[in-house]
């Protein structure tokens, strides 16, 4: 059974609850990069489970270990 539409955020949405632009989110879809998102014809949506399970991947513990994220995508 597919989750309920309720959980999911529209790009503008998700830019604001990441506190992104949406053209950054369009440049990290572009670059396989960011949350993972779901494409309904033009329609992009985020899973909210998504986007805090991809911000907890990315916690880091010194600037060192920021720099290797950001390295890996």
């Amino acid at each position: 059974m597919s989750e309920p539409i309720q959980q999911k955020l529209t790009a503008a949405e998700t830019a604001n609850y990441l506190r992104v632009s949406t053209e950054t989110l369009l440049r990290w879809r572009a670059h396989a990069f960011g949350p993972k998102f779901s494409k309904l014809g033009r329609r992009i949506l985020y899973d909210i489970a998504e986007i805090d399970r991809w911000l907890s991947d990315r916690r880091c513990r010194s600037i060192e270990e920021s720099k290797s994220l950001d390295r890996a995508g």
